[in-house]
């Protein structure tokens, strides 16, 4: 599961740190932005990193499954790309989770590379979306693989800390 790094804040940050001794699952990949990361190089050379990390950390493993999740805007969408041909590379199937929506970014994807996201996007095993008009959107762009709609509330019994229930 490739998540972002859990030592940093933010919305998804935060459910998969909460997460994260329920969930059973075999691996936590870490990546992206680091506190100490400065400037166009640093990043490339991170990136560049990150995916060597992940096909090394594929490349030694059995997987059944890779969950990616990104949002669906420029930046997380072209990053996460190179993680699913990675794992298309390992014949890993795919399961994205978009946690984020940029109706606009996703016009122009629709209108002008739309045949680019299927070729790339189009193998994923399945998705998950957060609202139905998003499933949609996919299905319009020539997705046939399942998309799921889902949220990311979780019932309160999934936690026995006592911390964690809510009145």
């Amino acid at each position: 599961m490739n998540v972002p790094r859990l030592d940093l804040p933010g919305g998804v940050t935060n459910f998969y740190r909460v997460l994260q001794g329920h969930l059973g699952v075999k691996q936590c990949f870490e990546l992206g932005w680091k506190s100490d990361e400065s400037g166009l190089f640093a990043r490339v050379r991170r990136l560049v990193t990150d995916y060597w990390r992940f096909h090394r950390t594929l490349a030694n493993g059995t997987f059944s499954l890779v969950h990616l999740n990104p949002s669906f805007r420029p930046k997380s969408l072209l990053r996460d790309a190179g993680f699913l041909l990675i794992a298309r590379a390992h014949a890993v199937p795919a399961l994205v989770f978009f946690h984020g929506w940029d109706e606009s970014f996703q016009a122009t994807v629709q209108r002008r590379f739309c045949w680019l996201f299927r070729s790339v996007y189009g193998k994923a095993g399945g998705f998950v979306v957060l609202a139905e008009e998003f499933r949609q959107h996919l299905q319009a762009m020539g997705i046939t693989s399942p998309v799921y709609r889902d949220a990311t509330c979780i019932d309160d019994s999934c936690f026995v800390e006592e911390r964690y229930l809510l009145p």
